[in-house]
């Protein structure tokens, strides 16, 4: 398990090894911890798997990666790897993390390499300030450059301070200025120096632009909280159906303000005829306009359907139409809609302008006046026409109010069915809502049970572990101490051997020398009896010596006498006798000499060969001196070479009896190294076959872990798609809700129209009957 934190959680102790060149960013829109911006672990599968954990087993993963941020500073820095190590088990300490004593030991032992080769490696940093505002940019620049040791600290406070200002927590610039505080304990003079001088820009910088995004957020209004859009969506539904109800009502009052020109009487064509046509005073209701909207009093303004005409252009042809009249027509009322249909279009079409009290009468010229009077009668009948017209339109339109009506209860009931289905939705989607509640508390119970299960295995590892860790160690000073003294074991049985080869090559000169000192008193026996002979023959060679010097004397006389005989033979013998005085250095000077005298004189070879022989002998003698001195030189040497050989022997054989006592002490060393040995070798397999119950359990715990691991990305997955298809169903149930009530807000507007449209049908139905007798009744009068 030490193996797998290193390989996971470990923070950069081999980042500088394998990762030589480095980005340092400043997250931007970050909201959490992402695996660009980690910093404990070695490369991306350790920089993931300690993001993936994290958030299981650290209270704070933030503060745990600033710390590994700090803890990677501190390693560039070359303070000492103890020190480094104990400030981070500190960081983590201080952070309640359960599992610091076996992360912060596996970062002591393993950290040793990492920290040798991080003073040997220059790093190559790119630096990479990714913000909105352009001074914090400069700022975070100006602070890399004068801090390149604790660059990872720095950027690990700018990170904590992008995910604090994004996340809208509280007192994020006095945390950032309390960061960066921290690195002045661990930084150079220069560092110092601008982290002091930019303390107070960053603050500066920082309030500066919150009050921009403020000012931004203010007057854009983009941004809007995910929560809050079906709020706003509801609202401006609620505020268009205010304006249509707006709209709605300020054509009520147009249509009463036509009714109630409608009900004033008549003028009758004696009152036209005493008054001679006078143009009557005209009140007008001012009637507002602004683009597509329309207002009667200025404060409430309704906006008109896509479909209406431009209001300029009707304004227009209505004031055309009544500045230029149609000069012969018979003065009537607005003629009223024949139909439904046109009625409908009519109160579509309708448009507020300035309506007169008295406008649905065209006024004409003083020859309209005459026609009129001459015309009365068939002006009378075209009013009984208009009234019966009217009658007939009115019947019609209370069939179609009746029918309207019948079309409402069919609405409301279909409004019933579909709150009926609406609410059957409602309670399925609440029962798969329980369901799908139900599903996720059993999901996240056995997730928590596999979660504490976890813990557990995890603790026992964590207990296991120090002791594996200790029994290792003993294993391994077991294993030293043994190749120890095998190799001391492996150095005597060498160096015994080498003794026993030693001694045997001794006793073998010693042989040798033996029989070589026989043979030299035997040598020397023989030399001595030839000594004896030599001497012998000696005596009768200097007998030999006087009989020829005598003889050479002879014939030396002998001599003189041929060289007076032979001239030529003076110079010849004059060198003789020259070399008769070198015969004694020189032996072969005086036989070449003599083989010329042989040859030279045949008389002289008896004496010449006498001469020989005595030369010989000399030589001989000669010889057997030099062959006396050189043995008794010989023998001297001898002998002093067998005193040698005896005191070696002696010390030879000290030799031998002190390595006899240390192999019988050797021997005693070994039998207790065998005894210890077994001992350990006892010991050993002993801890080996506790090692493989614990390697076992440990698979088995791994094996379950795994399983567990697997069973929860498999809850998780499966919680993952029903919380999908949830969602995905819900977002449904929502449109179709939503379409349901749009459908139901339509109808119900539809429902108030046509309430609104059947009362005043009513009012205008209940207005006529009387208008009409009273019409009738003065054409009976008349």
């Amino acid at each position: 398990m030490i193996f797998v934190f290193l390989f996971f959680l470990v923070p950069g102790i081999f980042s500088h090894a394998v990762l030589k060149d480095r980005i340092i960013k400043v997250a931007e829109n970050v909201t959490e911890l992402q695996i660009e911006y980690t910093f404990c672990g070695s490369d991306y599968t350790s920089r993931r798997g300690s993001l993936m954990l994290m958030p299981t087993l650290f209270y704070d993963p933030l503060a745990i990666n600033h710390c590994c941020a700090i803890h990677d500073d501190c390693y560039d820095q070359q303070n000492g790897q103890e020190k480094c190590d104990d400030e981070f088990y500190h960081c983590l300490k201080d952070q309640f993390w359960v599992n610091h004593l076996v992360f912060y030991n596996t970062v002591k032992l393993f950290g040793s390499s990492a920290y040798s080769q991080t003073a040997k490696y220059i790093p190559i940093d790119v630096i990479q300030p990714t913000s909105n505002n352009t001074n914090i940019n400069e700022i975070y620049l100006e602070l890399y450059t004068a801090c390149p040791k604790t660059r990872s600290t720095i950027s690990s406070c700018a990170l904590r301070f992008e995910i604090c200002e994004n996340n809208k927590y509280t007192h994020c610039i006095e945390k950032m200025q309390s960061c960066l505080q921290q690195v002045l304990n661990r930084s150079t003079k220069k560092c110092r120096d601008t982290l002091e001088n930019t303390l107070g820009e960053i603050k500066y910088a920082f309030g500066k632009s919150a009050q921009v995004g403020a000012r931004a957020k203010s007057q854009t209004n983009i941004r809007i909280p995910k929560s809050s859009t079906s709020e706003a969506i509801s609202q401006d539904n609620l505020k268009l159906n205010e304006q249509y109800i707006t709209s709605l009502r300020q054509q009520v009052q147009l249509l009463q303000i036509e009714n109630s020109y409608l009900k004033q009487p008549k003028p009758t064509a004696s009152y036209q005829s005493h008054h001679h046509y006078e143009r009557p005073s005209t009140q007008t209701t001012q009637i507002l306009t602004r683009g597509n909207e329309v207002s009667l009093n200025g404060e409430t303004w309704c906006q008109l359907p896509s479909f209406h005409p431009p209001l300029q252009s009707i304004i227009t042809e209505r004031s055309m139409q009544q500045k230029v009249p149609k000069l012969f027509q018979p003065p009537s009322v607005t003629n009223p809609p024949t139909t439904i249909s046109e009625s409908s279009f009519r109160e579509k079409q309708s448009v507020p302008i300035q309506h007169s009290r008295t406008n649905s009468i065209r006024y004409i010229d003083f020859g309209f006046k005459k026609y009129c009077e001459n015309e009365n009668d068939s002006r009378e009948r075209q009013i009984h026409v208009a009234d019966t017209e009217l009658l007939h339109e009115l019947e019609e339109a209370a069939m179609q109010i009746q029918h309207l009506e019948k079309q409402l209860k069919n609405m409301h009931e279909k409004d019933d069915d579909h709150i009926k289905v609406i609410n059957s939705l409602s309670a399925k989607i609440k029962e798969v809502e329980n369901s799908k509640i139900v599903g996720i508390e059993s999901a996240s119970m056995e997730k928590r049970a596999l979660l504490e299960e976890l813990l557990e295995l995890q603790k026992r590892i964590d207990e296991l572990t120090p002791v594996i860790a200790e029994k290792e160690v003993k294993i391994a000073q077991v294993e030293n101490e043994k190749l120890e003294l095998t190799k001391r074991l492996r150095i005597a049985n060498t160096d015994i051997s080498n003794l026993q080869v030693s001694i045997s090559q001794f006793k073998e000169e010693i042989l040798l020398k033996n029989n070589k000192v026989k043979e030299c008193y035997e040598d020397m026996k023989a030399t001595e009896s030839r000594i004896l002979v030599v001497e012998s023959e000696l005596k009768t060679c200097l007998q030999k010596d006087l009989n020829n010097q005598d003889r050479l004397s002879n014939y030396s006389q002998q001599i003189r006498e041929f060289e007076l005989i032979q001239a030529n033979d003076k110079k010849l013998i004059d060198q003789l006798m020259s070399e008769n005085g070198t015969l004694i250095k020189d032996n072969a000077r005086l036989t070449t000499k003599i083989n010329r005298l042989e040859e030279q004189s045949l008389k002289s070879s008896t004496k010449e060969r006498e001469v020989r022989e005595s030369v010989i002998q000399n030589e001989a003698l000669t010889e057997v001196r030099s062959n006396l001195l050189a043995e008794k030189q010989n023998s001297q040497i001898l002998s002093n070479k067998l005193d040698a050989i005896r005191q070696r022997c002696l010390d030879l054989e000290r030799t031998i009896e002190d390595r006899d006592k240390s192999e019988e002490e050797q021997l005693t060393e070994r039998l207790r190294i065998e005894k210890e040995l077994n001992a350990l070798h006892a010991l050993s397999k002993s801890l080996s076959s506790e090692n493989k119950l614990l390697r076992e359990e440990k698979l088995a715990n791994e094996e379950l872990i795994d399983e567990l691991r697997g069973k929860v990305r498999a809850l998780e997955a499966n919680i993952r798609s029903a919380q999908e298809i949830y969602n995905e169903k819900e977002k449904h149930h929502n449109m179709r809700i939503m379409e349901l009530e749009e459908e139901a807000r339509r109808k119900h507007q539809r429902y108030l129209e046509f309430e609104e449209i059947s009362t005043n049908l009513q009012q205008m139905t209940s207005l006529l009957p009387t208008k009409t007798s009273s019409m009738t009744y003065d054409c009976n009068k008349k």
